[in-house]
């Protein structure tokens, strides 16, 4: 109030240029702090290229400390050898492009904050196994890579009007922060990815839908019903019956049936371990 008088009683002294300017001085600060303000929040929001399932879906093991191993299981299939079936997914996970797949340590590029490293381990017996044999292995085994015919795949991925591949969330556990109040939220123990053999047989003659390769459909579906479990989402249909988000910048961002002209990337992007990244240390527990 009192500023206000004072631009009123410079205004009746006939100081009207002084007054006007200090007045247009303001109005910029204001819209300088206010782009500042917005800047600040795109910086320390997650990349907007993909996004989170909404309400948040993914394995509560992003949240454990630093050094403790992801667990993964894969193989009872009949269509191709469990032991190559094992190899293929650790592999796209791990080792193939050691710099960009999921399996990668956090430094100041990728992972400014949080965990240090979303490190897998495959177990060297099929999730049936463990299941049968070492059930305490298998209960804290949050990875389960099922490689299975087509029409057991159709009939395990009905529920999310998948054919080819699926991820599905399994075992709700209840989940709070006391540190950051509204963070309560549900996360699941681990994840059934159910996939067609066919997706993993890099020896494929017959690309999915226009891919380049056999190599390069088993990369990408690998990595990409991964990070269904790492708490990523597909493009969610439009009302015209597109797509979005379609930014060519996302292993979430298939080129069929999603984005039609987008890329066939085999590992994640930045922006989808930005985001796993953001996930971890946003949705956390005590």
């Amino acid at each position: 109030m009192c500023i206000i008088s004072s631009y009123i009683n410079r205004f009746l002294r006939g100081e009207y240029e002084r007054a006007l300017a200090w007045i247009m001085g303001g109005v910029y600060l204001g819209l300088i702090l206010l782009a500042c303000a917005g800047l600040w929040i795109a910086l320390d929001r997650p990349a907007q290229a993909n996004h989170a399932f909404d309400p948040w879906k993914h394995v509560e093991s992003i949240h454990r400390p630093v050094g403790v191993l992801e667990y993964a299981c894969a193989g009872d299939t009949t269509e191709l050898d469990d032991t190559a079936v094992r190899r293929r997914i650790i592999n796209t996970l791990k080792y193939d492009n050691p710099d960009l797949d999921w399996h990668l340590p956090k430094d100041d590029t990728w992972f400014p904050q949080g965990n240090d490293l979303i490190s897998f381990y495959m177990w060297p017996q099929s999730c049936s196994w463990l299941a049968t044999n070492d059930p305490i292995a298998y209960e804290n085994t949050p990875f389960r890579y099922r490689s299975r015919s087509l029409d057991d795949v159709r009939d395990a991925c009905r529920s999310v009007g998948s054919v080819y591949a699926c991820a599905l969330w399994r075992d709700p556990v209840w989940v709070y922060n006391n540190q950051t109040p509204g963070t309560a939220h549900t996360d699941y123990r681990y994840f059934d990815i159910w996939m067609w053999s066919e997706l993993l047989d890099d020896a494929n003659d017959a690309p999915y839908y226009g891919s380049p390769d056999g190599v390069t459909v088993r990369r990408a579906f690998v990595n990409h019903e991964t990070g269904h479990a790492l708490g990523l989402d597909d493009p969610l249909r439009q009302p015209d019956g597109s797509y979005a988000p379609c930014s060519n910048d996302s292993i979430m961002h298939f080129p069929n049936p999603y984005c039609r002209d987008n890329s066939w990337f085999r590992q994640p992007q930045e922006a989808d371990r930005r985001k796993v990244n953001w996930i971890s240390i946003n949705d956390s527990t005590p």
